[in-house]
C-alpha cells in the first residue's frame, strides 16, 4: 500500500476508532497514533505498529482480541483487513499527522 493510499484507507481508520484514546492529547497507555514517529515508538506496552510484521504489532493484537477501540464501535473486518495489510507492506504513513 502506498503512502498516498495511508491518507484515504487507512487514517481515516485511525481517527475513527483511535485518536480519541490514542491521539495528540490522550495518549493512553502513553500512545499516540497520530503522527508516524510517535506511532512507531509504541507506548507503555511496545511498538503498537512494526512495520512488515502484523503478527508483531500490538496493534493488530489489540484490535483482533476485542480489546480495542474500548467503549467504541468495534472495526469492521474490511478495516482490519486494510490495517493488517497496510502494516504488512511497510506501514508508510502519508500526511505528517491524522485529525
Amino acid at each position: 500500500m502506498a503512502a498516498k493510499a495511508f491518507d484515504t484507507e487507512v487514517a481515516p481508520i485511525l481517527a475513527r476508532h483511535c485518536l480519541e484514546c490514542h491521539g495528540r492529547s490522550l495518549r493512553k497507555g502513553k500512545l499516540s497514533l497520530a503522527t508516524e514517529v510517535v506511532a512507531l515508538a509504541g507506548g507503555a506496552s511496545g511498538p503498537a505498529i512494526v512495520p512488515g510484521k502484523p503478527e508483531e504489532s500490538l496493534l493488530i493484537d489489540h484490535i483482533d482480541s476485542g480489546e480495542m477501540p474500548r467503549d467504541r464501535p468495534s472495526l469492521s473486518e474490511v478495516e482490519k483487513r486494510r490495517l493488517r495489510r497496510w502494516i504488512a507492506d511497510g506501514a508508510k504513513w502519508g500526511a505528517a499527522e491524522i485529525d
